[in-house]
């Protein structure tokens, strides 16, 4: 017995550990990467902004994984950004966005930001759709 309850503990903690990875969505792919977010990463950031009281800002851990090799990244790279998005306004802005390397070692990271318009039909516009979705059911 006292063989096996190291053991046990071990493999809770790894669980544990590893139990974050493990909520991410995907919500939508292209041939080179493909784009999660996880509702435990979403919040609303609307309190933060009096200025927006007329709308909703939807604040969200953006993570998307590369499929493919590249001249800068290779197949396994992650990146996470923090994208706000001002849900009926249809603009986001990245306010912190870093590459890892597949061992999760940091390759890049940027804190410069600017208001962008989520475009029909791409990756973005899809992340902004469950964000603000999932702030407006709370």
């Amino acid at each position: 017995m006292r063989k096996i309850l190291p053991i046990f503990c071990l493999l809770l903690i790894s669980a544990t550990a590893n139990a974050d990875d493990d909520d991410w969505e995907m919500v939508a792919t292209s041939d080179t990467v493909d784009f999660y977010l996880s509702p435990n990463r979403i919040s609303n950031a609307s309190p933060s902004f009096p200025e927006s009281a007329k709308y909703t800002i939807a604040e969200a851990w953006v993570k998307n994984i590369h499929k493919t090799n590249s001249k800068t990244l290779k197949r396994g790279d992650f990146g996470m950004s923090l994208v706000r998005f001002s849900c009926p306004v249809r603009t986001y802005e990245v306010i912190s966005e870093n590459l890892y390397s597949k061992n999760k070692k940091l390759i890049s990271s940027s804190n410069e930001y600017s208001t962008d318009i989520v475009i029909p039909n791409t990756t973005m516009e899809a992340a902004a759709r469950v964000a603000c979705d999932f702030i407006s059911q709370q």
